[in-house]
């Protein structure tokens, strides 16, 4: 099972015990079919398929990104310039990689936004 599959069954399980929600309720609310849920819901090993963490998202009213919050590690990009950045940022030197998040965190001081966290 992927990291992201655990973390959507973690939050899933985490939601029905919090509302009271049958499975067959949010069946019904997600659009997953009964049999599916079930097995997310049985099989620690149960692979979760991109489509259904978007229906189990919508069944919980929360966007799909919030559901990759198990691990802070984990991180949803959004829209295909972040891929962009992500994807040419790894390509760099050490060296070029500091220099633009020494970049970064300016920016984000200077905006008053001095939360940057670096690895």
């Amino acid at each position: 099972m992927s990291a992201i599959s655990k973390s959507v069954r973690n939050q899933y399980l985490e939601f029905l015990a919090e509302t009271g929600m049958t499975r067959y309720e949010f069946s019904k609310r997600s659009g997953i079919p009964e049999s599916t849920l079930w097995s997310l819901g049985q099989k620690e090993d149960y692979d979760v398929r991109e489509s259904n963490i978007r229906k189990i998202a919508k069944g919980m009213g929360v966007p799909a990104s919030d559901l990759f919050n198990d691990n802070e590690n984990t991180i949803c990009l959004e829209d295909r310039s972040e891929v962009w950045i992500i994807k040419n940022y790894r390509r760099l030197s050490e060296r070029q990689k500091g220099r633009i998040e020494g970049y970064i965190k300016a920016l984000l001081d200077q905006t008053g936004r001095n939360d940057f966290q670096s690895e």
